[in-house]
């Protein structure tokens, strides 16, 4: 079965993605793990029940807003540099929760796929690589609001 895995790896077919999760890293063929985005996800990062339902509620706001009315969030979120590290870090544990379907039953009130999950954590983690630079601040939380996709209505 891993040699099966190994060569769907090696020649994956187009636009495709590979989410691998083990508690025992040294359970897989090396050749899989050079070929891997080592991704750890400690206890800690998890996203308590408690914070889910303000989450859901903020970004499903979010998603189905325009570009240009997202801009409100900017002065919220981009206070200070701490701040913002702080809250984008949670904001990827929320979207890491949701790709892994802990909680399945708020995927529907977002309606994101994999793939506009995994858009979303691009996004967030290329935002946190801006706010941890000498960037303004301002502009690269706009980065994030410009560049989160959109849920069109029906």
């Amino acid at each position: 079965a891993l040699s099966a895995l190994l060569k769907t790896i090696v020649e994956p077919p187009a636009n495709s993605y590979f989410f691998l999760y083990t508690e025992v890293l040294d359970q897989l063929l090396p050749t899989i793990v050079s070929r891997c985005r080592i991704d750890l996800i400690q206890h800690n990062s998890r996203i308590s029940p408690e914070q889910l339902p303000t989450l859901v509620t903020f970004w499903t706001k979010v998603l189905y807003q325009k570009r240009a009315a997202r801009m409100q969030y900017t002065a919220e979120v981009a206070k200070n540099r701490g701040q913002s590290e702080a809250w984008l870090t949670e904001q990827i544990k929320f979207f890491r929760h949701l790709l892994h379907d802990r909680y399945r039953g708020h995927i529907s009130t977002i309606r994101l796929g994999p793939n506009e999950l995994v858009q979303c954590l691009r996004v967030l983690s290329s935002t946190l690589i801006l706010v941890k630079s000498n960037i303004s601040l301002k502009m690269a939380v706009d980065h994030l609001f410009l560049q989160f996709p959109r849920i069109h209505q029906n």
